[in-house]
């Protein structure tokens, strides 16, 4: 991959800066299979974790900045291990294990286990059939 790049992430001022910069010239470094998958899961990372984000900025929460870093991370994380972990499943199969397993444990941790679980779980699923869609047609 030519690009590198950095994420930051502001929670008190909901914002999220992607810094790119250019390690090598555009036309002499071809993308590999694994960066393609590490680029689409941060892609898919951002999107989940930014769309999870949202509904919190109108919740009354005791620790509002811990809260949201914590939820953008976990989704974050998500999206990146659908697409960079092989397993020997389906997508849509592997995205729903990467969602539950990953979004029990703050599940446990807040007994709030509908919304987390189930988004978890939703987004897992929707991420892993795009994965599919990517890298297996």
């Amino acid at each position: 991959m030519d690009l590198g790049y950095f994420v930051i992430f502001n929670a008190e001022s909901a914002s999220i800066r992607i810094v790119l910069f250019s390690l090598f010239p555009h036309n002499t470094v071809k993308m590999s299979q694994n960066n393609k998958s590490l680029y689409y899961g941060i892609i898919a990372g951002l999107v989940f974790g930014v769309l999870d984000i949202i509904p919190m900025f109108f919740m009354k929460m005791e620790d509002m900045t811990a809260a949201i870093s914590g939820a953008f991370i976990n989704r974050f994380t998500i999206g990146i291990l659908i697409f960079t972990v092989r397993l020997p499943v389906k997508g849509w199969l592997k995205g729903l294990i990467i969602g539950l397993v990953l979004s029990l444990p703050d599940a446990i941790i807040t007994d709030a286990w509908g919304p987390i679980l189930g988004l978890g779980i939703f987004g897992g699923l929707i991420i892993g059939i795009v994965e599919q869609k990517i890298n297996h047609d």
